[in-house]
Order: structure tokens, then C-alpha cells, then sequence
């Protein structure tokens, strides 16, 4: 059975610049690091659950580095976790808020 993976855009030779995706790749590896039970290992997993590549993958796409200025693996990191919690309140229970 063939488990080949594609390659994503940012590993494609020529597409990402290298300070790019060492940027890109930092960050989701310190985003995996500090929340390990997140991340799985297959490509295709399941909401919660977030894929390694996968989200390196879609940072690249979404030119979030360059649209928000970030210029270091932990400016990713900080971007991503202040995103997080902007989402997390936005879907806050109206019941926790009192």
C-alpha cells in the first residue's frame, strides 16, 4: 500500500524562501512543543487535532508572515497563540461570561 505524502507547497523547491520557511517551521514547532497533545501525526486527522505540515503548510499559503510583519519563529508563535484567544472569545459560552 502506498502511504506516500505530498509534498506541501512551502517544501517545494523554489516556492518558499528559506528564511521564510525557517521562520514558518520554528514557529509550528514551538506551537507543537508547547501543546503536544494537539498534534498528530497523520495528514488527515480530525479537528481538533492539528498535522505538523499541515499547519506550516497553511501559514505559508495565507502569506500570514508577510501580511503581519512577523520576522522571527516566536513572533509566529506569539501571532498565533494571540489569534487563538481572539477566536476563543469570540465562541466564549454567554453562560461563562457571567
Amino acid at each position: 500500500v502506498n502511504k506516500a505524502e505530498p509534498v506541501k507547497l512551502v517544501d517545494m523547491p523554489g516556492v518558499a524562501k528559506g528564511s521564510d520557511r525557517k521562520i514558518i517551521s520554528e514557529g509550528a514547532e514551538r506551537i507543537a512543543e508547547k501543546y503536544a497533545e494537539m498534534f498528530k501525526s497523520s495528514q488527515k486527522c480530525r479537528p481538533p487535532h492539528l498535522n505538523i505540515d499541515n499547519l506550516r503548510d497553511a501559514l505559508f499559503a495565507s502569506n500570514a508572515i508577510k501580511r503581519h510583519n512577523l520576522k522571527t519563529s516566536k513572533a509566529v508563535e506569539a501571532w498565533m497563540l494571540a489569534k487563538n484567544q481572539s477566536l476563543a472569545d469570540l465562541y466564549k459560552d454567554p453562560a461563562e461570561q457571567e
